[in-house]
């Protein structure tokens, strides 16, 4: 997928945290993933599924497949996946380990470095 197609993607989604992503994001391999943190698995579905209706011939097929807590909606390009993006509700409490490290800058979903300049309390 291009970069525009992936952040018309992600545009359509009503909200959800990136957790996880490929150093190039958003220039992606084909077969790489993208995953994602949503409130409602079946709502950012519908949201995938109405960009997907919105592609005028279809450049490729979707495919969903549901697992505990989370699914998987990949987009496949000759029987090969474009692209995979993970659908997570909510994390199991034994797999989650808080580690917040304020370092003085964080990057946006561009890789743009945005400092903290003030102090947190």
């Amino acid at each position: 997928m291009t970069e525009h197609e992936i952040f018309s993607l992600l545009g359509r989604i009503d909200d959800y945290v990136l957790l996880r992503r490929s150093p190039r994001f958003p220039d992606l391999l084909p077969g790489e993933d993208i995953d994602l943190l949503v409130p409602d698995r079946q709502r950012a579905t519908e949201d995938i599924y109405g960009f997907f209706r919105e592609q005028s011939p279809p450049r490729c097929e979707l495919l969903v497949s549901q697992e505990d807590g989370h699914c998987h909606v990949d987009f496949l390009r000759a029987g090969k996946i474009d692209l995979r993006v993970d659908l997570i509700e909510s994390f199991d409490s034994d797999i989650v380990v808080m580690d917040y490290r304020v370092r003085g800058c964080t990057r946006d979903i561009k890789g743009k470095k945005h400092y903290i300049d003030h102090k947190i309390n």
